[in-house]
């Protein structure tokens, strides 16, 4: 008969592997985790174009996703997980599915001479369309409005989606 140790320090060995195997290995996930969601879910993936905007897209995707969380018709993917999951996936569906979204707002960040170039994508990875896109130019003081602006963008976009 197994000790209460070892059966938790068993249970401790499976949830590692299976944290190492979301994390590092997606083709092991069962085929029901690797389907792209159907329901009003996003997932906000930011990358900077370089190592001086990396805080920067980093502040700005987090601020975007957590203004979209504050909407309940909204699912909006666990900051952690995007972190974690999306560098490691080619194409918004691979991303989406590994996420458990069906939307994906994807940017990216590139710096210039006391102005930044933010691009933006929303995608629906079920049907591969963009729903919508565009351009920022924010000056260095205004980068804290710009998410509130993206994010109310986005919110528009994503409740006139059909599901």
């Amino acid at each position: 008969m197994r000790t209460l140790a070892e059966t938790t320090r068993g249970i401790l060995r499976a949830c590692l592997f299976a944290a190492f195997a979301v994390m590092v290995l997606p083709s092991a996930l069962p085929a029901c985790a690797q389907e792209v969601a159907r329901d009003r879910s996003v997932a906000v993936v930011f990358r900077a174009e370089d190592a001086a905007t990396d805080a920067e897209a980093e502040h700005l995707w987090r601020a975007v996703a957590e203004d979209l969380a504050k909407h309940p018709e909204l699912r909006v993917a666990d900051g952690a997980a995007v972190a974690g999951l999306a560098a490691n996936f080619t194409g918004p569906p691979a991303i989406a599915a590994a996420l458990g979204v069906r939307f994906l707002l994807l940017g990216r960040i590139e710096a210039g001479d006391d102005i930044f170039k933010i691009v933006l994508k929303l995608v629906d990875a079920l049907s591969g369309s963009t729903l919508w896109s565009g351009n920022f130019f924010p000056e260095e003081d205004e980068l804290d409005v710009v998410p509130d602006e993206i994010a109310g963008l986005v919110l528009d976009r994503l409740m006139g989606a059909t599901l």
